[in-house]
């Protein structure tokens, strides 16, 4: 029998791209996550991740194996926790969120889970930009939405807190002007980009601009410029770009859920329950 909590650190480790960001979001140390995975490693009788000091750990051919148990596992841990409590969900729920969110913060496997303990629960999912989310929400469009602001002024809840940094090769950080790689606005990371270089009096110029993340990284990966980014979604394409550089700080930006006020239905409280777990402060 593998421990629950063991395999829950697997997945964390997987999911949040490491070590440290998983003990963040299970509440542990990074040595409590390290020992998790050397005892889950002896009982398996094998490796079941790549460690590398250049990248996120990946899984080894037989930690791919054992981390599809594990999702089910867990789901299905999760699935008897709420049938034996008589939580019987059904009806609908309008969902709206940015790209990032969808492709580079496990969203959709949280989704996914959940329709698969819930499958009576109608999804509707849909991917805008913050300012339309916030209109979205507002108008009764979306039941849940999930944006990304520098700071909550908007009202909603916090679930997340980044450093928002600049990825891309360091040398491109000495061109003048910067050239750029953005989301179209509106975007709290171009907004926030924007407004820093200016304040440092950095000229700067937008030579890429994407409405994905695949396309943000795409673009760096091809040396086409650097770009303002939460350091949760770093990966080995988009490094982050050390102070030497000399670029300005951009500061934090939030993760925040807004929910519509009619929106009180236990289907709601059940997603937004995932959601702070997997979002744990």
């Amino acid at each position: 029998m593998y421990d629950i909590e063991l395999l829950k650190s697997l997945v964390a480790v997987i999911d949040h791209g490491g070590f440290t960001r998983a003990a963040e979001r299970l509440n542990a140390t990074q040595s409590t996550i390290s020992g998790h995975i050397r005892r889950l490693e002896v009982q398996v009788g094998c490796s079941l991740l790549q460690r590398s000091t250049r990248r996120s750990p990946r899984p080894t051919e037989e930690g791919e194996i054992l981390l599809g148990y594990a999702r089910q596992i867990l789901a299905l841990q999760e699935g008897a926790r709420r049938r034996l409590s008589g939580v019987n969900l059904d009806g609908s729920l309008r969902i709206g969120m940015s790209d990032d969110f969808a492709s580079g913060r496990g969203l959709t496997r949280v989704l996914a889970g959940f329709a698969a303990l819930h499958p009576a629960i109608r999804l509707e999912v849909e991917i805008a930009n913050s300012l339309d989310l916030m209109a979205g929400v507002a108008a009764g469009h979306f039941d849940l939405t999930l944006a990304k602001m520098r700071r909550a002024d908007g009202g909603g809840e916090v679930l997340w807190r980044s450093e928002l940094v600049w990825a891309g090769r360091a040398e491109m950080a000495r061109m003048e002007p910067l050239p750029l790689v953005l989301f179209p606005a509106p975007c709290a990371y171009r907004d926030r980009a924007m407004a820093v270089l200016r304040e440092a009096g950095r000229d700067s110029r937008v030579v890429y601009t994407s409405p994905s993340l695949a396309g943000i990284r795409a673009a760096l990966a091809a040396g086409l410029g650097i770009a303002p980014l939460a350091n949760d979604l770093l990966n080995q394409e988009g490094p982050r770009i050390g102070a030497e550089s000399g670029l300005p700080n951009l500061g934090l930006v939030e993760i925040v859920l807004h929910r519509n006020a009619d929106a009180k239905d236990p289907a709601a409280d059940a997603l937004v329950h995932l959601l702070r777990e997997h979002w744990r402060l």
